[in-house]
């Protein structure tokens, strides 16, 4: 199985402290924040990575090459215009397997991905990894029933509950009805159109996102061997 980091996106609300970088380049400890993601994948046994890069794509492909440094071995899909989160993956298909492992590239769950990997690689449906937080903020909430997810809630300030931590296994056929180059959201568009037929793994650990300056301060402070 192949793994494709979402690492696309520009950091919009990090400026003034990412300047010119790529929230996936972001330094968390001695490593860029992407290495934790290699460190992850490698863990699970898997040891070739798709990178869909766009913008400053150029600083990724100078800073990560090959992956040899990092203990994998990687390509890269990229866009020559925004396509979205659901796009992007549907712009890299030809570089993937049939079944594939996603992560968002600007979020870190601690927590065994082997597992994932191992209960959700022969499935017929997606699959979504869900965690629990205290307070869902900007985050949205997760409905589940029967370890299927039924729906999506707004985001709410003051009440915790599932997440979705932006880590999923999908299929090639899943995107049979996506139109290349259109752009589309996989949190906004396709995973509110396959529920509920999205197998749902709850897993427990240290969540963040680097999406924000104050959550990408709270990363440099507490991040997992970050030190």
């Amino acid at each position: 199985m192949k793994a494709l980091i979402l690492c696309g996106g520009p950091a919009t609300r990090l400026r003034e402290h990412a300047g010119e970088f790529p929230k996936a380049l972001l330094p968390v400890g001695n490593k860029p924040f992407v290495a934790y993601l290699f460190d992850q994948i490698r863990s699970a046994g898997l040891s070739e990575v798709i990178l869909a890069t766009g913008h400053l794509h150029d600083r990724i492909e100078e800073a990560v090459g090959s992956g040899e440094a990092f203990g994998v071995s990687v390509r890269y899909s990229r866009e020559s215009r925004p396509l979205g989160t659901g796009g992007a993956v549907r712009l890299a298909l030809d570089l993937l397997d049939d079944v594939f492992l996603v992560m968002n590239g600007d979020s870190f769950l601690d927590f065994d991905l082997s597992e994932f990997v191992s209960a959700q690689a022969g499935g017929e449906r997606p699959a979504m990894v869900l965690t629990e937080v205290t307070e869902r903020g900007r985050y949205g909430t997760v409905t589940v029933e029967d370890g299927l997810v039924t729906g999506f809630r707004e985001k709410d300030e003051t009440s915790g509950g599932l997440i979705n931590a932006g880590i999923y296994i999908l299929r090639k056929a899943d995107f049979a009805d996506v139109e290349a180059g259109r752009m589309v959201s996989l949190e906004e568009d396709l995973f509110p159109r396959w529920a509920p037929n999205v197998a749902a793994f709850v897993a427990r650990g240290y969540f963040v996102d680097i999406g924000t300056p104050e959550s990408y301060a709270a990363v440099r402070e507490g991040f997992p061997d970050a030190r």
